[in-house]
């Protein structure tokens, strides 16, 4: 097993005490916005533990000597170096020799870009498009051609968006606002085609709003907040409007706020997770939580950010089908219980739609040691409470190393692993 050190991200919506306090540890002052133990060449998590005997240490670079305090080798030149061994023969030649998942955690004081993620074959198939035309690469839309399913848990009271509403729901709430700059999209949401045609009709004239008609129409929610029409509330709630003016509050004059409208509030409590697959508009709006996605940089956005938003791309790869959001309960899969000595183990499932991952969530409370399943593929091992004692068991047998809160280990390809004590452990694996 390799000890990850998780690279910290300071984006501008993140929160500045959330993450640290997880941690324990104080925090500095920044947005603190998401902790990354994963390979991405970004922000590759680093390792500090000596590498298995099967990997060439000299091809290795040290860790970045910019990041003060932060000391190891990353683990993408580590997977680079020798994918057999890390990954297992399958997942290398599956993905390419790369781990194929990122594993984060994530704190929003703010909301995130409203955004959709391509399929692998529109990724690949834009990207392509994009080499081959020369696009240099500040301006390419596509990062890379994969996929990037993504899977959020809440770790504590989470809001977001995802998904689109009823076309005629959505035409009531933009009637309410009444200006004249909605009319034709309010017709349109309520014209004879499919649902999904209405939508994507009315969702890409919304985005095409000349800046001064946008800003009529944010002028007029907050006049209809203004007069009570509109309630504010401290909680989230399934209010559409009441949502797009507390998003007002934080993007006064973005377009953002009013497409919004067209998706589906979402309320996630600890433990819930948001399964969001390819072509779904959705945004993070408030909480923290613990997100597993495929690991890619592939992002088109609709709003609610200061970055380019290409309504034709965004279009072109949206699923404009009216859905619920994807929420996901965790299922119970195994549990065992000892009525003597009092030991719990409870392993509890999410059942994603990913092919890059899977994502399980251990329960112990145990001073034996007990088998953490699987061995093929490499294991992203995550401490989310308590204090556990993980030993590998395979070259490295009799590796032990005791883990806490906010703490993870990458077990590599065939090594077996158990855990004793109490704590709550997150294990993301290859299906």
């Amino acid at each position: 097993m390799l000890r990850l050190t998780g690279r910290a991200r300071h984006y501008d919506w993140g929160s500045a005490t959330v993450i640290p306090t997880f941690l324990g540890v104080p925090p500095d002052g920044r947005p603190l916005a998401e902790l990354w133990f994963g390979a991405h060449a970004s922000a590759p998590a680093l390792v500090a533990d000596p590498v298995p005997v099967t990997v060439p240490v000299g091809a290795l670079s040290p860790g970045d000597p910019t990041a003060a305090g932060v000391h190891g080798r990353p683990l993408d030149a580590l997977v680079a170096a020798a994918p057999d061994a890390v990954l297992g023969p399958r997942v290398a030649e599956a993905f390419d020799a790369e781990l194929p998942y990122l594993v984060k955690l994530l704190a929003a004081d703010r909301p995130l870009s409203l955004q959709a993620h391509p399929t692998a074959a529109q990724a690949h198939a834009g990207r392509a498009d994009e080499l081959l035309r020369g696009v240099p690469e500040t301006e390419r839309r596509y990062a890379d051609d994969r996929a990037k399913p993504e899977t959020l848990v809440a770790l504590a009271p989470m809001h977001a968006l995802a998904g689109f509403r009823d076309p005629g729901e959505v035409a009531d709430d933009l009637a309410r606002i009444d200006v004249p700059a909605l009319q034709e999209i309010v017709a349109s949401l309520r014209s004879d085609a499919t649902a999904a045609q209405r939508l994507e009709k009315a969702f890409r004239a919304s985005l095409e709003l000349p800046r001064a008609a946008v800003e009529v129409v944010l002028d007029a929610l907050a006049e209809l907040a203004g007069r009570g029409v509109v309630a504010t509330h401290e909680r989230w709630g399934s209010d559409s409007l009441a949502v797009a003016r507390e998003l007002l509050d934080v993007y006064p004059s973005d377009v953002g706020v009013l497409a919004s409208i067209f998706l589906n509030p979402v309320d996630l409590a600890p433990g819930q997770a948001l399964d969001v697959g390819a072509g779904v508009v959705h945004c993070y709006v408030h909480g923290f939580g613990l997100e597993v996605m495929a690991s890619s940089d592939n992002v088109l956005r609709a709003g609610l950010t200061s970055k380019r938003v290409d309504v034709e791309a965004l279009v072109g790869i949206v699923d404009f089908a009216p859905s619920a959001a994807r929420v996901v309960e965790p299922e119970v899969s195994d549990s065992q219980r000892d009525p003597v000595s009092g030991d719990v183990v409870e392993t509890r499932r999410y059942e994603v739609a990913a092919r890059e991952y899977d994502l399980a969530v251990l329960d112990v409370a145990t001073s034996e040691p007990v088998a953490v399943a699987g061995t093929e593929g490499p294991r992203v091992l995550l401490v989310l409470d308590g204090e556990l004692v993980l030993t590998g068991a395979g070259e490295d047998a009799g590796d032990v190393k005791t883990a806490r809160r906010g703490e993870a280990l990458l077990a590599c390809d065939a090594e077996q692993v158990t855990a004793r004590g109490r704590g709550r452990l997150v294990v993301v694996s290859v299906p």
